[in-house]
């Protein structure tokens, strides 16, 4: 007590004056005290911890939910990119298989230098095409049904003008045609292309409208333009553009540049409006410039679209194969089936119909009845497929409904042949989305 007033004999004197203290209670009071002051203090932290407890549990919450939430959101946004990613893919391989599809075949070197220079393009303007339906088809009281999945249709208003390569989805086999009832109240039309070799391919798209009685030359004028041909390795013909107009059973075409029409012959240009416009009940095409004259040199006044009596054959590309028009008329359905397997119109062309296969056509007014040896249903069902088809779309051509078909299997090429087959509104279906 450094510092301090106070002594120790001060201090001892001062407790001796103060009075004396004296605790009255007996031991078992004191006792029965502290027991209870005890028992107090253990309830107070009985009531305490819990409390604590809550509120660390509260504490910690609020620091781990935030967290949680934000590695979710990543997780989210990263399953969307993969997502995206894997869509992508999928668009440029159904682009790729498309350029396939398209790619010319041609003579040698430069067919298939040709080939590249198509597929080259198609890859960078492919984008995702929906693939058509399976292609075995039955046909039961005059109607054709597809055994497999069904075909993937948009039906939406008007597309927009995208590059034709997302918009043209065709069939996972090629060379299969579209038959009335799988247009489902659709409408549809026909075009042909011209490869750079000069050879012509039909096509017949299903359009995502109604058909609601409007004329090929409409519908032409509506969506032909939706077709990007030289990014599909074709040559660009379609539309023309000035537009086509009709005139009961005459149509004209006009042009303000026929450049683009003039590296093909009379012949070829004859036949290419042929197989585009020659199968709905027109009977001349004339091509004229703005001021009345004629858009190819050298070219008659007006051609006659008379499309029928043909045979058919395949033209291979890439392992696909597309139905092609023979380039000249036959007498008797007879004679084109025989010439169907015996003269092909060049080698990029093979035979829709087996040398070896024997067929014998019976023309009673309007019915037809195709006769076999029994050896179709011998052949792959691709092949079996092909036959069919292309013995249906040659009857169409002579003006047939439908075929009865004698001495094959009632299922056969995934054709029901217990009953007339009914022939094809064209061959090589695709859809134009």
């Amino acid at each position: 007590m450094s510092g301090s007033k106070w002594r120790d004999q001060d201090i001892e004197e001062l407790l001796k004056k103060m009075p004396p203290i004296k605790n009255t209670q007996s031991p078992t009071e004191m006792y029965t005290r502290i027991q209870r002051a005890s028992a107090s203090n253990a309830k107070r932290t009985q009531r305490i911890l819990p409390i604590a407890a809550g509120i660390a549990a509260i504490f910690l919450l609020a620091i781990l939910i935030p967290s949680f939430l934000i590695n979710n959101e990543s997780v989210n946004i990263s399953s969307s990119d993969d997502a995206g990613e894997i869509e992508t893919v999928e668009h440029s391989d159904g682009g790729n298989e498309e350029s396939k599809l398209f790619g010319s075949e041609g003579n040698e070197s430069e067919g298939n230098s040709a080939d590249s220079q198509a597929t080259d393009t198609e890859e960078e303007n492919s984008g995702k095409i929906e693939e058509g339906a399976s292609q075995n088809i039955t046909s039961q009281d005059g109607e054709v049904d597809r055994k497999s999945e069904p075909q993937n249709e948009s039906k939406q208003d008007h597309p927009k003008m995208e590059p034709a390569s997302r918009q043209i989805a065709l069939n996972e086999e090629q060379g299969t045609s579209l038959y009335p009832s799988e247009l489902e109240g659709n409408a549809y039309f026909s075009a042909a292309f011209i490869t750079p070799e000069q050879d012509i391919i039909p096509m017949t798209f299903i359009l995502p409208e109604e058909n609601t009685g409007q004329s090929m030359v409409d519908l032409y004028n509506e969506w032909a333009g939706t077709i990007d041909e030289t990014s599909l390795g074709f040559i660009d013909y379609h539309p023309f553009n000035d537009g086509i107009e009709e005139t009961e059973d005459i149509i004209t075409g006009w042009v303000n540049d026929s450049d683009q029409y003039k590296d093909a012959s009379a012949d070829i240009m004859a036949e290419f409006l042929r197989q585009t416009f020659g199968n709905d009940g027109y009977r001349e095409f004339q091509l004229l410039n703005r001021d009345g004259s004629k858009a190819l040199n050298g070219e008659e006044e007006a051609i006659q679209l008379a499309n029928d009596r043909k045979g058919y054959f395949l033209y291979e590309n890439e392992g696909n194969s597309f139905f092609v028009e023979s380039l000249k008329s036959y007498g008797s359905l007879n004679e084109a089936l025989k010439m169907m397997q015996t003269s092909k119109p060049n080698e990029r062309f093979s035979y829709a119909l087996p040398p070896e296969l024997e067929l014998t056509a019976v023309e009673n007014e309007n019915e037809l009845t195709i006769t076999s040896d029994g050896t179709i249903n011998q052949y792959s069902d691709s092949e079996q497929q092909q036959i069919i088809e292309a013995i249906l779309l040659t009857a169409k051509s002579f003006s047939y409904q439908t075929v009865q078909f004698q001495n094959e299997p009632s299922e056969t090429g995934g054709f029901d042949l217990s009953k007339p087959v009914e022939v094809p509104i064209g061959p090589n279906q695709a859809t134009i989305e």
